[in-house]
């Protein structure tokens, strides 16, 4: 790209550090499929959605390689009229809220914000895919006559709800879950139907959200410092190259500085799991990599993920994936 300035719609920018590693893959009025991809960095594809005046849906999927500190890819014309609701079906973000502090957000996470008051950016790490809404006050407001008279007020409600807060994060429930998830099989649909489906289905996940008893689900996240956060991502891969070794947890907080507390809650707000459930399921992720596609010996496997011994091994890969390490590879190489 040329260009000092390339606006995704009317009302929203893409951040001039993004223009020179950003592909327009397809393009038209409403709809627009956008790569950026800056070798050995990142690579992020999104999927923009122009669903009305002043309604923005944006499907993002990232592969982040390097840790990057600031990743705000838009800019807005009105921010103090900007409310997004960001939910994420998979991998973590951490969200600025201080200098240098951080919350961390996992998959089934949703947060709404308004843009002005969250001047925090999203930190994106690894292999991740969320949702974006963007909703643009400003713009509905002027195209008033293009929405019904209950629609107002909802927007104002979202509004009202967020400026007392800057972030509203709600763990989801298997309704809302699968609501926002239907929309990805309107992928499938005509061009001209899968607009519709989607204004659709975005009113009903305002509605939805509206209907909800805040107080009960609103989720209290622990605060982090950026330093915590990336001794916590130390460790981690500190044990992806270690997988031989029993690791005690102590040893790891005292050898890298950190709390054994603040380490065991951040890898889990971080990660998903407690530290020694993600470190099992990574050994037997390897094992049956190894299996699968080496030659190598059980036993050889075995201590390659820290058993010495193969029996021991067996009886644990068993509990743990179904079968005996044996049969796995057995039915692996009939199925290749």
């Amino acid at each position: 790209m040329n260009s000092d300035n390339y606006r995704i719609f009317d009302n929203i920018t893409v951040n001039k550090q993004f223009i020179p590693y950003m592909n327009i893959l397809k393009e038209d009025y409403k709809y627009k499929e956008i790569e950026f991809n800056k070798h050995n960095i990142y690579n992020i594809n999104m999927n923009c959605y122009d669903l009305l005046p002043g309604i923005t849906l944006i499907s993002i999927k990232t592969k982040i390689d390097v840790y990057i500190d600031k990743t705000e890819i838009f800019t807005y014309d009105n921010p103090d009229d900007i409310l997004i609701i960001n939910y994420i079906s998979h991998g973590q973000h951490q969200l600025k809220v201080d200098d240098y502090k951080y919350i961390l957000l996992n998959k089934d996470n949703l947060n709404i914000y308004i843009k002005s008051l969250n001047e925090g950016e999203y930190t994106f790490y690894g292999e991740t895919c969320f949702y974006e809404l963007i909703v643009d006050k400003k713009v509905i407001s002027e195209n008033f006559n293009r929405y019904s008279e209950e629609f107002i007020p909802l927007q104002e409600y979202y509004f009202d709800l967020v400026k007392n807060e800057r972030n509203i994060i709600i763990n989801m429930n298997d309704e809302l879950r699968n609501l926002i998830n239907k929309g990805e099989e309107y992928k499938a649909h005509k061009n001209n139907t899968k607009e519709i489906l989607f204004q659709l289905k975005i009113f009903e996940l305002l509605l939805y959200i509206y209907d909800q008893p805040f107080e009960n689900q609103i989720d209290k996240k622990t605060v982090y410092s950026d330093a915590q956060i990336r001794v916590v991502r130390k460790i981690k891969n500190h044990l992806s190259r270690d997988i031989a070794s029993y690791v005690s947890l102590e040893v790891l907080s005292v050898s890298y500085g950190i709390n054994l507390t603040t380490l065991k809650k951040c890898f889990k707000d971080m990660y998903g799991k407690p530290l020694y459930t993600w470190y099992t399921d990574y050994k037997f992720q390897r094992a049956k990599e190894l299996i699968k596609n080496t030659n190598y010996p059980i036993q050889k496997i075995a201590n390659m993920i820290g058993y010495k011994s193969s029996s021991k091994f067996a009886k644990a890969f068993k509990k743990k994936i179904g079968v005996l390490p044996s049969n796995y590879r057995k039915n692996n190489k009939k199925n290749n």
